[in-house]
């Protein structure tokens, strides 16, 4: 029984996923995979929760749907001193409208998928190092602009940990091809 919950869903998230991706193939850019490196800001509800390095790779089906993976590096958290680092890892899918206009084209998107976020700190220099770890599901919003072959992506996503909610923000500049 418990089987059957889980496939039906993924069924059909699968079928529609597949057929809002069909749409529109043929009218949309020949430039489908992105890459990208950028920078990400992390805000935890108490606080500033560090910022660092963000690298990505997407791909768009066509001018509603596209997938990517990312992965952002964040260091120097105001709220948590003792933060070593922290490392966020990102699947999932932006939903939006490309509005295209010869070699400049803009697509406002929402965004949902999975997150795996991994974090270390050190309590002082000669004691012990901890580690904490958790996964689930995200959300967020963004905007990317494209010229030509390079794009800029500006993005806000949300997701809760076992212990706050929190904030990404990240701005990505990258290649299509």
């Amino acid at each position: 029984m418990k089987l059957n919950l889980l496939i039906m869903p993924t069924l059909l998230g699968a079928l529609s996923f597949n057929a809002l991706a069909s749409i529109g193939v043929e009218d949309f850019s020949i430039f489908k995979h992105r890459v990208g490196l950028g920078y990400s800001i992390t805000e935890v509800d108490s606080g500033d929760y560090g910022s660092g390095l963000k690298l990505e790779y997407g791909y768009d089906f066509n001018q509603y749907v596209g997938l990517f993976i990312s992965a952002e590096m964040n260091e120097d958290a105001d709220v948590n001193e003792s933060l070593d680092k922290a490392t966020n890892i990102k699947v999932g899918t932006d939903i939006g409208y490309t509005f295209e206009w010869d070699k400049f084209s803009l697509k406002p998107y929402g965004t949902v998928g999975f997150y795996s976020y991994d974090e270390s700190t050190k309590s002082c220099d000669n004691c012990f190092d901890t580690t904490y770890d958790d996964d689930g599901v995200y959300f967020g919003v963004g905007v990317r602009f494209h010229y030509d072959r390079f794009y800029v992506d500006l993005k806000r996503d949300h997701f809760s940990t076992d212990y706050e909610d929190a904030n990404q923000m990240s701005a990505t500049f990258g290649y299509r091809f």
